[in-house]
């Protein structure tokens, strides 16, 4: 729809007091001008006899007042039009879970503290943790909870990783081990930046079966439905009940489940998952788009003085190719 009104509507009343001056000053100047030249100038007599100028002149002139009183009083059309903002960038600046997300669950049981071949658990978990860490894209916010049978300690989702590595390092193990306290702070972490359509993934670090088994599957479901899967690594031969279990939650969320019975399959296990959260996770860029009506004025001053200009040269031109006056 559009729609045309002015700033200053009053200064269109001057319109017609400016037009009936200049009706008032043709008459008065007509007079005025023969008086004038036709006694003075002793050659007038030879001269011919200038034609009165005809209505339409005039009203060309009228018109020019008009249109110069209405560009004076700033006329403007408006419209409405739909347009699309891009927020991305706003969005990025003000809700930080729009970036990608990583959150790392790392069993500190007592029974990370055995050693194995090229080392000791907890020491070469920590060691892969951090790797992985370093190897991540920038922009990606990182996400760290230890856990034993409750949650030992946390670190928020967070783009400082280096709080991530100093927390790491005061790590020591202890205690038992249970799942349903990392994954329930895993599911508290990744849920905000879900609803922002950020890619998220979960790295599951044990070595053992957890005492609670069974009793977190309904994490396990929400984390899957929200689209975000859990790599498991386990520490250890394998072919017990705890590799069993690690597979049975990287199957049901989509993730991918490790076996590493010493540090060179732990590093290598950690490359691998490093492969595949840069692939994932630096596809996560959020980008959304508001469609919006808004108001959009367009002013009609230049045009309507360009119009007002254009007629009054060529009334002038026109005067002098007829009277040989310019006024």
């Amino acid at each position: 729809m559009v729609s045309v009104a002015f700033d200053k509507p009053a200064l269109l009343l001057l319109a017609p007091l400016l037009a009936a001056a200049l009706l008032a000053c043709r008459w008065r100047c007509r007079g005025m001008y023969g008086e004038l030249y036709g006694f003075t100038n002793p050659m007038a007599w030879l001269a011919p006899r200038r034609r009165r100028r005809g209505a339409l002149g005039l009203a060309a002139e009228m018109l020019v007042v008009v249109l110069v009183v209405a560009a004076a009083a700033q006329p403007y059309v408006e419209r409405r039009v739909t347009v699309t903002r891009d927020v991305t960038a706003s969005l990025e600046e003000s809700v930080r879970v729009a970036r990608p997300l990583l959150v790392v669950l790392l069993d500190v049981s007592g029974s990370m503290g055995d050693a194995v071949a090229g080392g000791v658990k907890i020491e070469l978990a920590k060691e892969a943790v951090s790797n992985l860490l370093e190897g991540l894209p920038e922009g990606v916010d990182v996400a760290l909870v230890a856990f034993n049978h409750h949650v030992d300690a946390a670190v928020p989702p967070t783009a400082n990783r280096s709080l991530v590595y100093h927390v790491l390092e005061r790590l020591r193990p202890g205690g038992g081990t249970m799942y349903t306290y990392p994954l329930e702070s895993a599911l508290s972490y990744v849920r905000p930046y879900r609803a922002f359509n950020a890619s998220c993934m979960v790295v599951l670090v044990t070595d053992g079966l957890p005492a609670d088994r069974g009793r977190y599957d309904d994490v396990l479901e929400r984390l899957r439905s929200l689209g975000v899967p859990v790599y498991t690594v386990y520490i250890g031969p394998g072919g017990d009940a705890g590799e069993e279990e690690t597979r049975r939650i990287a199957s049901l969320t989509g993730g991918r489940e490790y076996t590493a019975p010493d540090a060179a399959t732990i590093a290598e296990a950690f490359r691998e998952i490093s492969r595949s959260a840069g692939a994932r996770l630096v596809k996560s860029r959020v980008r959304i788009e508001i469609s919006e009506e808004k108001k959009v004025r367009e002013s009609l001053s230049a045009p309507l003085l360009a119009a007002a200009l254009a007629l009054y040269l060529a009334l002038a031109y026109l005067r002098q190719r007829r009277l040989g006056v310019t006024f």
